[in-house]
């Protein structure tokens, strides 16, 4: 099903379709277009005939129709598109299709299969993350570091692979947190990350991290704010949002008593780095449950 909607609905619609169809959407925006897309996926005609039925009461919805996709191979259209790229100073991504070589000595080799999960680093927001992961790990590795939304689990692998003694990786999609296994077997860090099954948004977070780097979406992170805020110890590392919700974000967070230390874009796509509330600093870190 494709809905069609105004670009700056498209965050909420998404939200709302998430939770009244449990499906998750895909968002399809261009920039400079006031339109934008978002397709969800469904096994049986019936059910997708009921949730167009649904979605075309929504106010924001202009428009909606059903086609049929053929299976596709998702393997091969990520090898066309997925090469092996440098990160940062020390990190090299290496897709496991990708035939090894001797890497730098100077770079910790993440190897990936993304699936049909989100993370190579070639996107903005992931290759945003990784190098702000790996900045904070040159001089003092923090000791536990949060993966919200983990997809590939690349972000987290790298953390370890940096030095972090403890990364916690979580996400919502079963698929995706079994892709991450996968990964993490593959590089062998499973004694320094614990993957876990969940959402953030109907838990309440153990533990206490260093670091929390959450690769999500801007209404999302402005709902969790309170809980990144009163977990973090050291540091917040957001993306996902949109340059013109960045400041929106940052608001949400600033107003819980955290503070921006650092931002960087693409013009599209924003990422921010804050420091959590004085309170929360002050606390010590305690043990986080694996």
């Amino acid at each position: 099903m494709t809905i069609v909607c105004r670009a700056y609905h498209v965050e909420n619609l998404a939200e709302r379709a998430r939770e009244a169809l449990r499906v998750e959407p895909v968002q399809l925006l261009k920039p400079g277009v006031e339109r934008a897309w978002l397709d969800l996926y469904f096994q049986k005609r019936l059910d997708a005939k009921r949730a167009a039925a649904m979605v075309q009461q929504w106010p924001e919805v202009r428009g909606c129709w059903l086609h049929v996709v053929k299976p596709r191979d998702w393997t091969v259209v990520w090898q066309r598109h997925f090469k092996p790229l440098r990160v940062g100073k020390r990190l090299l991504i290496w897709p496991v299709w990708e035939k090894t070589t001797s890497a730098p000595p100077n770079r910790r080799v993440v190897r990936i299969e993304p699936g049909l999960s989100f993370g190579t680093g070639d996107h903005f927001t992931t290759r945003f993350c990784l190098e702000t992961v790996e900045q904070l790990c040159r001089m003092d590795p923090p000791g536990s570091l949060l993966d919200a939304g983990c997809g590939s689990g690349i972000i987290a692998i790298a953390a370890a692979k940096l030095g972090v003694r403890r990364v916690v990786a979580l996400d919502h999609d079963p698929q995706a947190v079994a892709q991450a296994k996968v990964n993490v077997r593959r590089n062998r860090v499973g004694n320094r990350v614990c993957l876990r099954e969940g959402d953030l948004l109907a838990c309440s977070l153990r533990g206490c991290f260093e670091v929390i780097c959450a690769n999500l979406y801007g209404d999302l992170l402005i709902r969790l704010a309170p809980m990144f805020c009163r977990c973090a110890r050291r540091s917040l590392v957001l993306s996902g949002v949109r340059e013109s919700e960045a400041e929106t974000v940052v608001e949400a967070y600033l107003r819980l008593g955290a503070s921006q230390i650092g931002r960087d874009g693409d013009g599209e796509w924003a990422g921010l780095i804050l420091t959590p509330p004085p309170v929360a600093r002050s606390r010590p870190v305690r043990r986080v449950r694996r």
